[in-house]
Order: structure tokens, then sequence, then C-alpha cells
């Protein structure tokens, strides 16, 4: 073996300071601590015991990775504990959502742009009506098929309008009750506004007996002039007719109609009662007596 290295590696030992040697910190770490080094240790296994040590003192009487370890253990407890909780709250639920699907497929499409999560389906399920309403009340104030005072019709709703609001419009209806309707229903039904016509169709059909069928075509001129002599009809849209419209064995039918001027229900009533008091003087002047509609057999 080459002595010669190891002649030199001692030779530098000993030129150093003795703060820096091995010798002189094992000797300085024993004075401090005021103990005696023992023999059969060696320097290099006393300087982790030294940190070990250290670290312990500065921890409050563990060492970093016990605390590290315990905190670790705590934290999976929790999150294994919170997930149980959640799976079961799930599983509970999942069935329910799951039928709601199968009896609702179109209840999907609104769900799955919310996340599809349970949080997604509750919002979803309260907001779909809520922002339908909201959406169709704006597209009500934009549009105004109806205004307040209005008597419209949608659907098998029918009323006066009282009071439009943004997720819901009140009437009344022809039983004279209070209404609510939601407003989502006039996005999805055809809206009848009578109050905004500017004439109102009225037609009226007289049965007369089978013997009076030649006196027709003078009766029906006469009713005509009368009809357009009447202030209450309209001739914006069409003139006023009157004609034999059915024949049967034992009567025939004659159809009256026209148009009236846009006025209040009890004026319009009262328009249409002085027509078909009009129209029966006018056929009793001509002696024709009223058929009736039952067939004999």
């Amino acid at each position: 073996m080459d002595t010669n290295w190891l002649s030199a590696s001692k030779s530098r030992h000993g030129s150093l300071p003795g703060f820096l040697g091995i010798s002189s910190f094992h000797r300085g770490y024993s004075s401090d601590t005021g103990m005696k080094p023992d023999a059969s240790q060696s320097t290099v296994s006393s300087v982790p015991s030294t940190e070990s040590s250290e670290v312990g003192t500065a921890g409050g009487g563990g060492s970093w990775m016990e605390i590290l370890e315990n905190a670790r253990k705590s934290t999976v407890d929790a999150t294994t504990d919170a997930g149980k909780k959640v799976k079961e709250l799930t599983d509970a639920v999942t069935p329910h959502v799951q039928q709601l699907f199968d009896t609702y497929p179109n209840l999907e499409k609104v769900v799955v742009p919310l996340g599809g999560t349970l949080c997604g389906v509750a919002t979803a399920f309260a907001a779909r009506d809520v922002l339908g309403n909201i959406l169709s009340g704006f597209s009500l104030q934009f549009s105004k098929p109806f205004s307040v005072n209005d008597y419209i019709k949608a659907g098998p709703i029918e009323g006066k309008v009282v009071e439009i609001g943004l997720t819901s419009t009140s009437l009344i209806n022809p039983e004279k009750l209070p209404v609510i309707v939601p407003n989502s229903l006039f996005s999805s039904q055809m809206i009848v506004n009578r109050s905004r016509a500017n004439w109102r169709a009225s037609v009226a059909k007289i049965p007369i007996r089978i013997e009076d069928i030649e006196k027709v075509p003078s009766v029906s001129e006469e009713i005509k002039v009368m009809l357009r002599s009447n202030p209450n009809v309209s001739f914006d849209s069409d003139v006023p007719y009157c004609y034999l419209s059915r024949l049967e064995s034992s009567y025939g039918e004659l159809t009256i109609g026209c148009n009236l001027k846009n006025m209040r229900k009890d004026e319009r009533l009262s328009a249409e009662q002085d027509i078909l008091l009009g129209a029966a003087r006018i056929i009793k002047s001509h002696g024709i007596e009223l058929g009736s509609t039952m067939q004999c057999f």
C-alpha cells in the first residue's frame, strides 16, 4: 500500500487549527454538555445524536416527523369520515334523482349545464319555473300583447287583466273571481285580446217552417237593409248578410251575420238583442212562423 498519501494526509490535518479538527469538535461538544466522551463511541455517531436532541427540545417533547405524521393521520381520518357521509347522502338521494330523470327526460338537459351535481339538481328545480316566469314577464313588457283592463283569453284562461307583474299576471275571470296566472303560460298559449279588436262578429241562426221557404228571399233583403241602418254595425271588414244556410225535411235555417263595433260587453249584448228583435219583426210581418229543429220520424 502507498503510505505516502496517508502521511501527507496526516500532515495536512495536523496543520489545521484546533477548532476545525474532528477531535477538537468532539471535545467542545463534551465540555458543553458536561458529559465525558465514550471511548467506544466514534465522533461521527455523536453528531446525529446532537441534532436529534436539539430538534426534540425545539418541538416541545417530540420530533417534527412525529408531529407531521399525527397531522397527516388526522387529515386522512377527517377526509375519510366526510367521504363516508357524502356517499351515504348520495346513495340515499340518487335513486330519487334517477327516477325524476326517467319520468322527465328533458330535465337532464337543465341539470347538465349546472354541473350535474345534487346541488345542480336542486338549483334547476328551484330556478326553472322562476326564471321561466321572469323571462316571460320581460317578454310581456316588451311585446305588450295585452295591457291592464284588456279582456284576454289564453288557453283555458279567460278574463280581464288587473295587474301585470314580473312573474305572474292577475285576472278577473267571467265568474268575477281573481285568477293568478304564471307568466310562463303566455309563452306557450295563443293569446286572444278581445279588447284590441276593431270589431266583433255576431252570427245568429233562426229556424223557419219548411212551408215558408218561398218567402226567404224577400225576408233576407229586408233584414240586410235593417242591419245596414244599425249604427252599431261596422262595415270596415265585411258587409251584413242574411241567407238560407240549411234545409231539412221539416225546417229551414236562416243565418244572419254582421260585424259589431268594439264596445263594452253590456253594449254588445244589447246591440245583438236589437238585431234579433228587428229580424223577428220582419219575419213575423211576412207571416212566417218559426220552425223546430227537432226531426220528425
